[in-house]
Order: C-alpha cells, then structure tokens, then sequence
C-alpha cells in the first residue's frame, strides 16, 4: 500500500533516488563523475526530497521492510520549494561540481521552464524505483495518489524525463509529449510528457 513519507524515510529515499537516478543522463550531465554520482545524487536530490516530504507530497511504498518507490510531486497552490539555511540546492551544487561549472549548468537548467505548463497541473518531479524491482509494477502503483488527485481535481499531470528508458512506462500510463528541449552545455535532450485525466 502507498503511504505518506515522513522524515524517518528521508535516508531509505535518498539512497533509492542515488540508485534509480545513477545511470539517467541529467545525473550524468550533472554529475559526471561515476564514482562519486552516488554520493553527489543522494546529497543534492535529497535536498528536493526533504521539501516534498514537508509539504506532503512524498508517495512511497514499501516491500520486504525496503523502500522500493517514491514519488515526489506537487499540486497548484503548494508551497513553493525553497529551502532555507545550508546547504541551499544551488550552493550544494557548487560544492559538489564547482562554483563556475555548477553556475554553467545552473543556467542551462533554467531553460526548463520554458516546455513547463503553465495552466494548474500536478507536477511529479521524482517517480523512482529501486534498480532490482522495476518492471515489477511499483512505479504505477507509487503515482497512483498523484493520478488520484489530479482525477480529482480534474487536473492533468505533466513531468519531464531525459531518459528514454521512462517513455513506454510513461506511455502506458497515457502520457503524452508536448515539448522537447536540448540543454545547453552539452545536456542531454529533456522531454516534457503530459497525462489528461
């Protein structure tokens, strides 16, 4: 059964994102460096975790006592991510890869917002599975909740993947593209994908 994360699952999340998110080619733009990806992964996208845990939208399921998926995601009208205090997400950034190279790519992600939706939507920014339980079905039973609430809502769902590893699950859900991007700087090419429910 899907269940609301809190803050005890913050370590489980992290570690399974690191994992999941290891081998996808933003990670790889982002953090090139094979070795150390793990530890840079779960130390800047655990930053996201913890803001989407606080304002309850962090879906996750359990199998065997393990973690096994999560998604991470967001309606209209929640609280804007912005963590206060250290590490920020731009200055963790910087001090994984380096100030000038971290404001390089920093730049080049901006350019995301321009294939984002700009109607209400509900937005998954993280949907992971663990490496050894995928195609298994516990990344379409984790977003159930976020089809849910969009279905209640009557809102579509839009989310961005760089890796065409996601397309046919996206597609068997019923997503759609409706924008690519090419990240400068030697990124990789984003695709935006929207599910009208």
């Amino acid at each position: 059964m899907t269940e609301v994360a809190t803050f005890a699952d913050v370590p489980a999340i992290r570690a399974l994102i690191a994992a999941a998110y290891h081998d996808d080619p933003m990670t790889e733009w982002l953090f090139a460096d094979e070795q150390t990806r793990p530890h840079a992964c779960a130390a800047w996208y655990g930053l996201f975790v913890e803001q989407y845990i606080a304002i309850g939208r962090a879906s996750l399921l359990h199998e065997d006592g393990e973690v096994v998926a999560v998604a991470l995601w967001r309606r209209p009208g929640d609280a804007p991510l912005s963590p206060t205090g250290v590490p920020s997400i731009s200055g963790l950034m910087s001090a994984l890869i380096g100030t000038e190279h971290g404001a390089e790519l920093g730049e080049a992600l901006h350019a995301v917002g321009g294939v984002q939706e700009t109607q209400p939507h509900v937005y998954v920014n993280f949907l992971a599975v663990a490496p050894d339980r995928q195609r298994a079905g516990f990344g379409r039973r984790v977003v159930q909740p976020v089809l849910a609430a969009a279905r209640a809502e009557g809102l579509c769902v839009r989310l961005e993947t760089t890796n065409p590893a996601n397309y046919a699950f996206c597609a068997a859900l019923g997503f759609r593209e409706v924008g690519r991007l090419q990240l400068a700087s030697g990124g990789p090419l984003l695709r935006a994908l929207r599910l009208d429910l």
